[in-house]
């Protein structure tokens, strides 16, 4: 095929390259321990991989967690989406930004309502997560504006597949049923 896919991620707690083992040794793909909090790792990897397309997932992500580190929640969340997008604006490569960001952004406002939420909807954030990834995308939003960046931003619900870190809500879920504990929801 005539793509490359370049994965940067902390590999922190909850992550773990085993997930990548059934696409170890694939030409097209290449993996990379780096921080996006670092303006001259992304200058670089931006221009020495010609990376024109970027797919932002990178983010703190557990609600539960956001309660007790916030801090690392806007520092990853906001503090790294804008310097990734201040790296893509100076490498003038970018011809996509794929920003994944989170329904949550929208609050608790559809609860009880006939109707589902929009992208026109108000954002009313909840938790410092939700704060996070809904000031990440002011930052996407201004980049469109400002800059001209090409970006598009995702809200998706809970995504979940064979490697989720089991704090996430379906894992969690299933394993607490198995064990007949308690299933915790907030809101």
């Amino acid at each position: 095929p005539g793509y490359r896919v370049v994965v940067n991620d902390k590999l922190e707690y909850c992550a773990s390259l085993r997930n990548l083992e059934r696409v170890e040794g694939n030409p097209n793909l290449k993996v990379v321990k780096g921080d996006i909090q670092s303006i001259d790792f992304l200058t670089h990897l931006l221009k020495s991989e010609q990376i024109d397309t970027v797919m932002h997932f990178a983010a703190q992500t557990h609600v539960d967690n956001s309660f007790g580190n916030s801090l690392n929640f806007t520092l990853n969340n906001v503090y790294g989406t804008h310097v990734l997008l201040e790296a893509c604006r100076q490498a003038r490569s970018i011809r996509r930004f794929l920003n994944v960001s989170t329904d949550e952004v929208y609050g608790e406002q559809s609860f009880g309502q006939d109707a589902g939420d929009c992208e026109a909807t108000r954002l009313q954030p909840s938790n410092p997560y939700s704060a996070a990834k809904a000031g990440a995308e002011m930052l996407v939003n201004a980049y469109i504006k400002s800059y001209r960046l090409p970006c598009i931003t995702t809200r998706s619900n809970n995504v979940y597949g064979p490697y989720q870190f089991p704090e996430k809500v379906v894992p969690k879920f299933a394993l607490l049923a198995s064990m007949g504990r308690p299933l915790p929801v907030h809101g």
